[in-house]
């Protein structure tokens, strides 16, 4: 079998849908509900990949967007869970919804802001692939403003539910699309009867096969790795670090023990405890 790239890869994602805006329009009609009647309804405002991504810094690689309507729309690929990810998908929304009102402008010029995460992990605790939210009164559920709308798609329970075809289902169709990382899983794709599924397959066999893009792909996964690795690092030396403080804070407290409870000099009790005055000096309260 013949070796694919996987949509999963934010560089294929991006490639998939910025360069082809009929596909773009269908993810977003059946994922999401939107009313977009044709490509020429969207624009894409950052079609093209950074720069920095050729040097392999690693970037955000999101699809920022907006209707014919006027709705804002920002589409993330991740990979990699993360503390922070709903705050900083959060900020991005605010972001966003904020960016389009110029100094001077009335609020009533603040577009409807669209956020979609399409995630290789479990962000929340249940069976459900799909998450979708809003604002509303926790007792009544009345809905305060329809300007902010958030969908998460967790590919993983996708899997987990049902890896047969479901043609009703084009949300699981797409999600099953974009976690495809075989050929056997993409022929499989291949045999559905909605077009839209067909034309984004036959596109990652074109970018499979594709040296310039593989390459790219290469570099951000390396990237990926080089980053997450400087993290799990910086962590280990900060637990070691923290260890080894919470040592010397012992050897403190013993040296004071020493002196009040026994004839111990600080001289003698500094010493037994196997510590230097300074360093006494230093962490001694």
């Amino acid at each position: 079998m013949r070796k694919v790239i996987s949509a999963k890869n934010d560089v294929v994602f991006k490639i998939i849908f910025t360069r082809n805006k009929e596909l773009l329009t269908a993810f977003l009609k059946d994922v999401a509900g939107l009313e977009i009647e044709s490509p020429e309804d969207i624009e894409i405002l950052n079609p093209e990949i950074p720069p920095e991504l050729y040097d392999g810094k690693l970037v955000r690689l999101d699809i920022n967007a907006k209707t014919k309507t006027g709705q804002n729309i920002n589409i993330e690929m991740q990979v990699v869970g993360q503390e922070d990810f709903i705050a900083r998908v959060l900020y991005y929304w605010a972001k966003m919804y904020t960016n389009d009102l110029k100094k001077g402008e009335d609020y009533s010029k603040l577009r409807k802001s669209i956020s979609i995460s399409i995630l290789d992990f479990d962000l929340f605790e249940c069976k459900e692939f799909f998450s979708e939210f809003g604002i509303i009164e926790k007792n009544r559920f009345e809905m305060l403003t329809d300007k902010l709308d958030m969908y998460f798609f967790e590919l993983k329970k996708v899997k987990a539910i049902n890896e047969q075809l479901d043609n009703e289902n084009r949300k699981q169709l797409w999600l099953q699309f974009i976690s495809a990382d075989s050929e056997e899983e993409l022929n499989m794709l291949n045999t559905t009867d909605y077009d839209m599924i067909q034309k984004g397959v036959n596109k990652i066999f074109e970018i499979s096969e594709d040296d310039r893009i593989r390459e790219l792909v290469r570099q951000r996964e390396k990237s990926e790795m080089d980053y997450y690795a400087g993290l799990s690092s910086a962590l280990n030396k900060g637990i070691a670090q923290g260890r080894a403080e919470g040592e010397i804070k012992n050897a403190v407290k013993m040296v004071k023990k020493l002196m009040e409870q026994s004839s111990y000099t600080l001289e003698n009790a500094l010493e037994f405890a196997e510590i230097d005055k300074e360093t006494y000096d230093k962490y001694s309260d």
